[in-house]
């Protein structure tokens, strides 16, 4: 049955060692993974991290959940949550499954905290507790009531379902991780939780090493993994881009050999889940429309490139974000800005565009001088 423990597998105690430290509590999540992210996490051979998935595939039940899984536990895995968002709820097949983590990345001005409100708005809707974890200040807790209690005017204790916390350092959330975990009883009515500008302790802790780096990325890693399997909270993070030089060949390089920058998600996907992770990166084109990309949900890349992206456009945009509403795959905000938040926006694109024609300058600049 999908909710037998890893152990009940016929592998090696070491085999079963590293697919619990990659994650992986149950049969149904391992089965559900891939063979590629599974040889990178357990550090095996494609080849075998694929005889493993088949084990936990034909060990699986077929039925619609275990016998000793509860009515209310399935209803509850079986719940979405959308985000009334059709571009994004296309690419996750209708909405956020709970228990779930998704990830929203992308350049500044991009709608990654709207869209994450939206989500949160889809709890609340239903009765259900969130815990906004901001750690940049782009989200104040007058805002985030303000948005809330609009957003949600069918429920009168809207504002009182919603917990806010700051935190701003390394150390305060790796502590808040372990507390919640050892206080989680205390979060009982929490159904969401949203970390907000996940990345940035990371960003301003200068003193660390790629291997604590990595390491510490993991310890939220499997705090998310216990929080979604053992708890059934779902997770959205919403992180910034930051620039990755390449070689002609892909490589990762430097300013003295790269050819090329690219944008990718700034804390990378050791802190994320794989099994039960969707990673969306928001790609501006204009500064009203764009693109939104799957970059990896729980069962795999597509092969269908189409299924991967969903275009998006910005019906009108209010500077700072406040409502988000969305029809026929487009952002509305229900309320006009005013000319000067217009010509604002306006620079602010200007200037951003041009940094990055900047950056793509000099790196080639670099890359063909001798």
């Amino acid at each position: 049955m999908a909710g037998k423990p890893i152990s009940s597998l016929p592998f090696t105690p070491s085999v079963v060692s590293a697919i619990t430290q990659a994650g992986y509590n149950t049969v149904g999540e391992l089965a559900a993974s891939n063979a590629e992210t599974l040889a990178r996490e357990i550090s095996t051979s494609v080849s075998e991290s694929q005889s493993i998935i088949d084990k936990a595939v034909s060990s699986s039940s077929t039925t619609a959940f275990s016998f000793g899984q509860t009515a209310a536990a399935y209803i509850s895995s079986a719940k979405t949550y959308s985000s009334s968002c059709q571009p994004l709820d296309a690419l996750l097949n209708g909405g956020l499954p709970c228990a779930h983590v998704l990830e929203l990345s992308g350049p500044p001005g991009t709608c990654k905290e709207r869209l994450a409100l939206r989500l949160a708005c889809n709890a609340v809707n239903s009765n259900e507790g969130v815990l906004w974890v901001e750690m940049q200040n782009f989200v104040s807790p007058a805002a985030l009531k303000q948005g809330i209690a609009d957003m949600c005017p069918s429920v009168p204790n809207a504002v009182d379902l919603v917990q806010y916390m700051s935190i701003h350092s390394l150390p305060e959330l790796l502590i808040f991780l372990n507390n919640l975990l050892s206080s989680v009883e205390s979060y009982s009515s929490v159904s969401v939780i949203v970390f907000n500008s996940i990345w940035f302790p990371f960003q301003t802790t200068t003193d660390l090493t790629a291997t604590t780096r990595r390491s510490l990325l993991d310890s939220v890693k499997q705090t998310f993994t216990r929080l979604c399997a053992a708890h059934n909270m779902t997770i959205v993070t919403a992180t910034q881009l930051s620039t990755k030089l390449l070689n002609r060949d892909g490589t990762a390089a430097n300013f003295d050999t790269g050819s090329r920058a690219v944008l990718v998600p700034h804390l990378g996907g050791l802190y994320l889940p794989s099994s039960r992770t969707y990673r969306i990166i928001i790609v501006p084109e204009t500064r009203t429309t764009g693109v939104l990309r799957l970059m990896l949900s729980p069962g795999g890349a597509s092969d269908d490139q189409r299924a991967l992206e969903q275009r998006y456009e910005l019906v009108d945009i209010i500077y700072p974000p406040h409502l988000l509403f969305v029809t026929e795959g487009s952002f509305s905000l229900g309320q006009r800005r005013n000319a000067g938040s217009r010509g604002l926006i306006d620079c602010v694109w200007v200037v951003f565009c041009t940094l990055l024609k900047y950056i793509e300058t000099i790196v080639k600049s670099t890359s063909n001088s001798p």
